[in-house]
Order: C-alpha cells, then structure tokens, then sequence
C-alpha cells in the first residue's frame, strides 16, 4: 500500500501541481530534498513547506495533502530485493496503465427514465447513454465525481429522453468548473484537492444535437464553459463496411459510432400546410418530403451555442472590475462576512477624482438571448449507439530482465514511459526490451434500441462481421424501449451472433423500480411516520430483478462496476431495494429524537381531537363548502437553482376535486416526481386531470420538466381517435381533451421549437400572457385573461388568470388564479422580489405559495439575486391577507428548518408599531438552532417559547378579527418534497413544525447519511469521488460558521442596544407619569407567559428566560 501525495503551490496566479507517489508517508527531508524545499513541517492536516525553488515561485507556499491510502499499480510489477514483500523506488506510469471500469449509472424507473453508464479512467470520466431528467442529481446521490466528465456520448434519438437533463448538467458542470478556478487563488491552509483540468465539455449525439442545445439560448446565464457539440450525420460504414478503422480516438479509448437507422420513420412525409397550398395541386393530400438542415443553418446554430457558452450570460451577475462596469448599472460588493452588499459610489467618470479599482459584482447582458427564430430541422430517427475500447496498455516490465541488463531502478521510470534507458555498462536498452507485449482492452458497446422496428438496423449492422471490432468484444450494455427485451428476433440475434458477449438489460419491462433519490425518499417515508396526513406514503414499489436462465442477457442493476480487463472482474454491490424503516429505526434509536417522538405522540392526539377540530373550522370561515376544504396542494420540488440531495428544483400541484389539477412550474424532473408520489397508475389519473400548467419565467429551474409533462400528458390523455387523427391530418384545433399552458411568448416559443427535434402533442392550448404595455416603473399588471363558457368549462371553472411582472428576470410573473364560481384563489409568486402589486391581485387568497430562497440574515443577497428573504415573504402575506401560505423555493444551504414562530412574531410586533422590534434584524435558523443547542433549559422549555401550539388550554379564547386575515391567524406551512396538505389541514400540520425542527438538527437521522460528496455539490464543488469531502469544502464550511458565529455576535450587540432603547424610553414614560406597564413587560420580555387564541402562544413581546441566558452568555464571549 502506498500513500498518494499532491503539492500544491498556492500564491499569485494559477498555481502548478506537483503528483507523485511514496512507498509510505516521507519524512520531512526526503520532501524537501525532493521539492527543492527547507524548514517543512507537518501539521495536522497537510505538510507546509516553505519553497525555495525557481524564482517564479518564490515567496509563496506549499500545502502537500495526503488522500486514503490505494495500491498503485507498479506495486505489482516491480519488488524490492532486499525485501520482496515491500515495493521499490516508485515508478509513475501513463494513466492509461491504469484498470478501467464501467459502472452502470441508472436504469429505468418511477423517478428516472433513462440509462446511462459512467467510464472511469484515472484522468478522465465519460459518461456514455441518456442524460435524461435526473440524472445530475442521480450522480450526486451515488457519489460520481463531475469534475473529471468532459465527454458525454448520447445514446438514441436527440429528445427529452435522452437530453432532458443535459443543459442542467452543463449549468452544473460549469459551475464546478468557476468555483474550482476560484478556489485555486484562495490562500488558505485549506486548499483544493485534486483540481480537475477540464477546460471544456464534449457532446457526441445523433442530427438536431446543436439544435436542442439552442433552445436553451434565452436561459443559458450563468457560467462560462466552452461546449463543443459533435453530431454524427452519416454513417461511418456506408461507403466501405469492412472499415476497421475508429471513428475517433484519444489518449484513452477508441470509439465507433453505430447508427441504427429507423427506415420507416425516417422516410415518413409530412402533410402540406395549408397555408402553402397551391392551387394547381391536384392532389390536397400531396405529400412532400422534410428537407434536412442547410450547411449555412448548422453555422448558424453552431454559432449561437459558441456564444451561448463561451459568455458570461445574460442578466446574471458577474464579477468584474468597477473600471470596467458599463454605467448606469446595479453594483454589488462583497462585505466582509462575505454577504452582498450594494455599492453606491462613488464611481468612476469624467471630472471625478480618482476611483479605486475595486471588485465588484455587476450585471451583464448578452446578444444570443436575443435570437428569437431557429433555423428549420426535422425530426431525426436515428439512434446512436457506440463501441468504446480502451487503448492497449503496456506490457509487464520485467525486472528479472532488467536487472540482467544492468539498468539502474532509477531508469525503471523511462523505460514505463516508453523511453529508452542507460544501463551501468552505457548501453542502450529500449523499452521493448523489458517490457511484455501490449494487453489489448476488453470492447463493450452501449447499444439503444427505441422500439422494435429497430432491430432489422441493429441485426444487418456491418460491425458484427469486422473480426477487428468483433473479437474484442466483451460487453454490452443494452437500453431497451417496449417490447425489445423479449423480441424473438432480438434473442435469437443475442444468441447466436453474440454468444461470447456479457449482455446487460435496461428497460421498463426487465429494471426493477429503484428508488434513486434515497436521501429524498428516507425524508419522506420518515415524514410519513411525523404527520401521516400531510405526507401520505409515497411509491416504493421495488420488485426484485430476476432474470430467467434461459434469457442471453441479465437485468441492468445500477451501481454495478465492471472492470474490463480481458476477464470482466465484475463487483456485484449494486444499488439493491431501498430499506425504507431505515431512516425510522435510526430516530426510534436517538435519545433526543426519542423524546421529540413523544411530542409528536402527543401532538397528533391533539390536532385530532374534537375541540381542536373545532377551532380550526371556525378559523378557516372562507372554506365554505366541502370541495373548498378538500383543495390540496403537493410539493413536487422545493429548491432553487440546483437540485440536491434532500430537494428537487421548483414544481408544485393543486388539485381542485372534481374540476382538475394545476401544475404550478415544473423544473427539470417534475414527472418523475409526480411517478414517485402517486406511482404509475396515480400519476396517469393527475395527468388525466390536469388542465393547465403556468411557467413563472424562463430559468431551467422552473421550465425544464414542461416537455415531460405534456408528453406524459398526451400519452395518458390520447386515445385511438387521436392516433388516427394525427395519422390522416386532422385538424388539431378540434381534438380534446386540450391541455393550457400559461406563460409569456418566451417560454411558449420554447415549446413550439422543441416540437421541431420530436412529437410532443397537438392538444396543447396556449396561454400567452401579454408584459404590461405601459412603463414597468408605472404599472407591472399584466393584462388579465378572463374565461366564460366552454373555455372556462376545460379549465375545470377556472374564471380569470391575473398576473403582475416581477423583479427577477426578464418575463419573470407572480399570478393569482381565480375560480368564481368555487369561491377559490390561489396567487404563486415564481421567483421575485417582494411585490406590492402581486398582494394587490391576490387580495383575499385562499392560499398563497411564495418563494423564501433565504433567511432575513442574507437579506443582501436576496437584493442583489433578485430573490424573497423569509421575512419579506411573510409581509406580502400579510400585505394580501392571505389566509394561508405554504413557504417554498428555499437555497440549498438551508438543510433545516426555520423558526417560523420568531418570523411570525417579529412580523406582527411591526405591524403593531413597535418601533425597536421594526429595526431588529430576524435571526437565522441556524443562530436560533445553534442557541437551542447549546443554551441551558429543557427542551419543553424551548418549545414553550417558539411552538404556536405549545399551550393549548390558555385563558379565555381571543376573538377572530374581522376583515381578512392576519399574521395571527394565518397558517404558514414550509414546503419539503412530497408533502400534500389539504386547506383544511394547514393548521393541523403547522403544529408538527416545532418538532421537525428539533429532528433537523441532524439532518442525517431523517433523510440517512449524506453521500460523501452532498456537501460539495451543495456549492457547486465536486471535484473527486476518491477524496470524499474536500479540503476547499471544510474551508467553506469553517468560513460560513465563522460568519454565523459573528452573526450572533451581532444579534447580541443589538439586543443590548434595543433593551438600552427600551430602558430609555420606560424611564422618560416614569418621569412623565406615564403608565410604563407595556415598555416594562417589554423590557423584562415576557416569554414566560403570552397570549392563547386557541391555536399558538403569541409571547407578549422579546425573549425568553432561556434566550436571556444565551444572549447574555454570547454578549459576554463578544
């Protein structure tokens, strides 16, 4: 075993990597005489050494990082003689010496849609098959690195399935990539570990690949990374079919493209619009052939994804220097916590003294989002499949040989490499001279197969019959569309063309249904277990893989690794069925979270017994009728940006019983969410209820699952008519049922063009929501779309849809949907700044869904990302007199939960005028989190002090206020994926928010052990699977609990100014007479006792005893 050891220099400038290996730990001389380095010492995490070398480097450190130990692979050619149980002087070998394997990465089911398989060299991944919806989040989950993955091969027919995920994929990858530069001009003791070297992605697909690209020109934003898409366009074999020869290579592998060519549907004709109907036709049916894309066109696109990619984006921040802002414009810079900050000057210009040149953050804006119109494609109906072999591997070095031939062990190194040696004697000796002959890879294929029209390409495919190709084959991975798998043409071609072959299965019909997304699912099985109503059971059906003996091939299990040596070694620990109590067994075995399943016990006998059913039916007054009551809404998604272990990106469903579903935004993996939720059958009942769907903006986050949805819809929707409808050319516009999208002109035509690269449906109803007219400084009302009759009748009663602008992005709308006749509205923000005109259209709100992406500590940041802090959230609920609100959209750095009670507080404090509150800044959840755990009290006491349900048996019940609803009265609910909660349960369900607090804490007991990269890929830095949590990782987080403790540092200052402030005026009050009842309860900050209006304990105002305590202990340490 050795130790693998990397130097890094870190200093001005991008800093070089120095990588070698070691038998076993070195001493300090050994570094130094090797580094050219003097005075090193070892501390506890790294070796400092200060550097004495070229001039270049002068002045600047080094940090030398050990990883787990691994056996290198010269340890089995080469023995010391002393010793031959220890290895000799190390030998570094080409990475391409080193074993390569295969792991199969997904396969179909409930949550995923496609497969994929992740090569693995020591320099390089590929990622080879479908990057369907998911998958970026899939890799997370199972601990693949993205670093490393600079080439993607996709497999089958450009389209949702295949590409659904790939432009968040490529905004992830990017952003890796930005954050690892970054990291590299950071001084610190905390360097980055194994910094990737990729300086650009490549795409490798079938015609229309660039084409799907450009649809994503208008939301393509934030990162800079240049992408270099190949399509294949012809077939390599056409001419000359015993060509041998790979259609491309590099320093790893070998690739043959594959195309199977789908005959019947790629010479399918098109109906003649009407409108470019001559009248000399004699024929109306005259059927033409689609034209493919012009030389000129796919230069134009090309041109259009360069720019897209190699930009800074548009609208997105970007740092630059304050010299180089194009005034007028927005500037932000960083304070010294870390958080934005907006600069107001002074700035630079003509007659104004001299300016530093400082950073800072501005917006920039970019032409490729502008291009409106594509150049024309056709769908394409060839499937690309490929043939990947790893270049051949050097021999054996024979160090019997060696040694007789006098070469010193310090020429091993040269002779490894190719290169020739000096023997003791002077003579040469050449490499082939101790080195055994080359070991040729093992060849594996991944092969998709859409359907079974198909497999006449796939049979007649010249590739079989070239002894070059064939002989090397050792293994195929299988992506199967319905019916293939047990095709008696495809298993007759299995079994006797390819008998020597390791035949692996992906399909619908063969896969098990994997819970992929482990960390998600144990949340909401856990969640389950907490509060059954509002988290009914998801779908775990996992039915075991069990292939029949007789069948030529084996199921796909995900997780499998295959090394290709000229023997599969296959490792068999899969990913195997989930064990759903797990998550559970672990709280049931927690002291704390023991006693926090007591709470919860006792809370649940309290939500249903009788007088609390009471209460809360007389509290929900505009739940009149029983439809009204039974109106639920369903986390899909609740994160932004990214998705993460714990949260997919934003989608949310209504659905109003016996009109319809309504599917408010759908980021990227929305169907599979909704598959996980309901299970096969569930899902296709929403689908067939859904009505309508609205596209807040166009941000991948939000739209990306649109295409999936309305696919999904039209197969559950259609019916043998329609087939024969679309057949003959009907006219779509008199097909039913019609599915609304409700977006502006961007994201319609998003949809419109997507239909160009394959079918997505012709019962789509358009929406088009108009940008106010007139100045947005003036108003930002939308022009409100009103619906009677039959239209309002498919919209399952919908009345009106009213929407406002909002301070996001360009097109970026809140909206309140209205249903009259039901005595329904339900307003949803998207993503914005807060809104006085979205609280004014959505006045009265049955519920309100808004955005919370951040806590009021970070309200700078929400500023500058033009996003909704909790806080600012809960004042345009108040603002609309919302009668309920379900908080979602939440940053991935927030793993726990807020306290909602302290916002809820805070907020009505203000709206009673308390002036000294007003001014105080909300403390995080983790400033409240980290007081509750470290501060003296039990934990009853705290829950006393921030559970609105803790006293239940107060005085005399406080009568409701007439006029709409107030922040005391008003419900608030924080989403987590595949909750459902009725109207009427909102305030059951709030009273179990305490108790997930305390379960949050630590975050690993509900949702089970993070993966090893979670923490890394929460900011967007994930660098190696081998090393686990980075260095750079540690360092963030260090950083950020620096900050939180300077945080409540900084709480601590207020509250003595504000009890300072109070003390003044309750004085000034006693001097003047006055009667100083209220200041002094105040001042002494009654959490002891408060006021019950039979659904929460309002404190009287300021802190607890326990709080008191923690503060005053904090303002000591301060």
């Amino acid at each position: 075993m050795s130790r693998h050891l990397e130097v890094i220099l870190r200093g001005r400038g991008i800093p070089s990597i120095l990588k070698t290996s070691f038998p076993r730990t070195p001493s300090s001389n050994t570094l130094n005489k090797l580094l050219g380095t003097d005075g090193g010492r070892k501390t506890r995490s790294a070796w400092r050494l200060r550097y004495t070398g070229p001039t270049i480097f002068r002045g600047q450190s080094i940090f030398l990082l050990t990883s787990r130990e691994t056996r290198q692979p010269w340890q089995e050619d080469h023995l010391s003689p002393n010793n031959p149980s220890s290895p000799a002087e190390p030998v570094e070998v080409d990475p391409r010496n080193m074993f390569v394997s295969t792991t199969l990465v997904s396969t179909p089911s409930a949550d995923m849609c496609g497969s994929s398989v992740l090569l693995h060299f020591e320099n390089r991944r590929y990622l080879i098959g479908n990057v369907s919806e998911g998958t970026q989040r899939l890799m997370v989950q199972r601990g693949h690195s993205l670093a490393k993955m600079d080439e993607i091969m996709i497999t089958g027919t450009i389209g949702t399935k295949s590409c659904g995920g790939l432009l968040g994929m490529i905004l992830t990858i990017a952003g890796i990539v930005d954050t690892t530069m970054k990291n590299r001009n950071y001084t610190t003791a905390r360097p980055t570990a194994r910094i990737g070297t990729m300086t650009s992605l490549k795409l490798r697909g079938s015609d229309n690949l660039v084409y799907y690209l450009a649809l994503g020109r208008k939301f393509i934003l934030r990162q800079s990374l240049p992408v270099v898409p190949r399509e294949i366009l012809t077939d390599p074999r056409l001419d000359d079919p015993t060509n041998p020869e790979c259609d491309w290579e590099d320093d790893n592998i070998k690739v043959w493209h594959v195309p199977l060519v789908n005959v019947t549907s790629d010479r399918r004709k098109r109906r003649k619009p009407s409108a470019e109907a001559s009248p000399a036709d004699a024929n109306a049916n005259e059927l033409e052939p689609e034209e493919g894309m012009t030389d000129s066109a796919r230069d134009a696109l090309a041109a259009i994804v360069k720019d897209m990619f190699e930009s800074q984006g548009m609208d997105a921040l970007v740092e630059t220097m304050l010299h180089d802002v194009r005034l007028p414009a927005t500037v932000f810079v960083r304070g010294g916590d870390g958080r934005l900050e907006r600069y107001n000057g002074p700035f630079p210009g003509p007659g104004r003294e001299e300016v530093p040149n400082i950073p800072v953050l501005a917006r920039r804006r970019w032409p490729t989002g502008l291009v409106q119109n594509l150049p024309r494609t056709r769908q394409n109906y060839t499937s690309m499949c490929y043939i990947v072999k790893p270049q051949s591997r050097r021999g054996k070095f024979d160090r019997a040989t060696a040694d007789k031939l006098g070469v010193p062990q310090t020429s091993f190194k040269l002779l490894c490499l190719g290169q020739n040696a000096t023997a003791k004697d002077g003579t040469t000796v050449t490499p082939d001279m101790v080195l055994g002959a080359p070991i040729e890879g093992t060849a594996f294929g991944v092969f998709e197969v859409p359907n079974k029209t198909y497999i006449p390409a796939l049979v007649a495919r010249p590739e079989w019959n070239i002894e070059e190709i064939a002989k090397s084959l050792g293994l195929i991975y299988w992506n199967l569309g319905e019916g293939v798998a047990e095709d008696p043409v495809f298993l007759s071609f299995l079994k006797d063309k390819l008998p020597g072959v390791k035949h692996i299965v992906s399909s619908p019909e063969v896969s098990s249904d994997i819970v992929n997304f482990r960390n998600s699912a144990s949340m909401a099985v856990t969640h389950n277990k907490l509060d059954p109503t509002a988290f009914p059971p998801i779908h775990l059906a996992q039915p075991s893989t069990e292939t029949a003996p007789e069948l030529p091939y084996v199921a796909g299990k995900p997780g499998v690794t295959i090394r290709l040596t000229s023997e599969l070694q296959v490792d068999d620990n899969g990913v195997g069925p989930m064990d759903t109590e797990e998550a559970w067994s672990r709280l049931q075995q927690d002291g704390t979270s023991k006693e926090v399943l007591v709470k919860v016990a006792e809370r649940r006998v309290l939500v249903d017994s009788p007088e609390f059913e009471a209460r809360a039916l007389e509290a929900d007054s505009d739940l009149t009728t029983d439809l009204l009551r039974n109106v639920e809404v369903v986390s899909l998604g609740t994160g932004s940006s990214y998705p993460s272990l714990y949260r997919n990106v934003s989608g949310t469903l209504l659905r109003v019983p016996g009109r319809g579903s309504y599917i408010f935004d759908c980021g990227e993996n929305t169907m599979g969410q909704i598959r996980r939720q309901y299970g096969p059958e569930g899902a296709a009942e929403v689908l067939r209820d859904l009505r309508a769907v609205f596209v807040s903006h166009v941000h991948a986050d939000h739209h990306m699952g649109l295409i999936a949805i309305i696919q999904a819809w039209n197969r559950a929707t259609q019916t043998p008519e329609h087939l024969r409808a679309r057949a003959e050319g009907a006219d779509f516009r008199l097909q039913t049922p019609r599915l609304a999208i409700v977006a502006t002109t961007n994201m319609l035509e998003f949809v419109r063009q997507h239909g160009a690269v394959e079918w997505v449906s012709s019962r789509v109803n358009t929406i088009d929501i108009r940008m106010p007219a007139t100045n947005l400084a003036v108003s930002r009302a939308c022009p409100p779309r009103v619906f009677s009759g039959h239209e309002a009748e498919a919209l399952g009663g919908l009345t009106s849809v009213e929407c406002v602008a909002v301070d996001h992005c360009a097109h970026a709308l809140a909206t309140t949907f209205t249903w009259e006749g039901l005595g329904l509205r339900v307003s949803y923000s998207g993503d914005c700044r807060p809104s006085p005109e979205f609280a004014r259209i959505g006045r009265g709100s049955n519920l309100l869904i808004h955005e919370a992406t951040f806590e009021d500590d970070m309200a700078g940041d929400a500023l500058a990302k033009k996003h909704s802090t909790m806080g600012e959230a809960l004042e345009v609920a108040r603002e609309m007199g919302a009668r309920r609100v379900l908080l979602t959209h939440f940053s991935q750095r927030y793993p726990k939960v807020a306290n909602l009670q302290m916002y809820k507080q805070r907020l009505e404090e203000k709206a009673r005028g308390s002036e000294a509150e007003a001014e105080a800044e909300a403390p995080s959840a983790e400033e409240v989190i980290t007081a509750s755990s470290e501060g003296g009290g039990s934990n009853e006491q705290l829950v006393a002090a921030e559970d609105p349900s803790a006293a239940v048996d107060g005085p005399e019940e406080k009568p409701r206020r007439d006029g709409g609803a107030t922040i005391d009265d008003m419900p608030v609910l924080l989403a987590f994926d595949h909750m459902s909660v009725k109207l009427s349960r909102f305030r059951h369900a709030e009273r179990f928010l305490p108790q997930f607090r305390e379960l949050y804490q630590d975050p690993s007991l509900i949702s089970g052990p993070p993966s090893s990269v979670s923490n890394a890929f929460e900011m967007g830095l994930l660098l190696d699977e081998d090393d686990g949590v980075t260095p750079v990782d540690k360092y963030h987080a260090d950083k950020a609990r620096a900050a939180a403790a300077a945080a409540r540092k900084a709480a601590a200052r207020e509250n003595r100014q504000n009890q300072k402030r109070a003390a003044a005026k309750m004085k000034k009050s006693a001097e003047h007479g006055a009667a100083a009842a209220a200041p002094a309860a105040f001042v002494a900050a009654a959490g002891e006792g408060g006021e019950d209006d039979g659904f929460f304990t309002r404190p009287s105002g300021g802190s607890s005893p326990r709080k008191r305590k923690i503060e005053n202990q904090e303002a000591a340490s301060f």
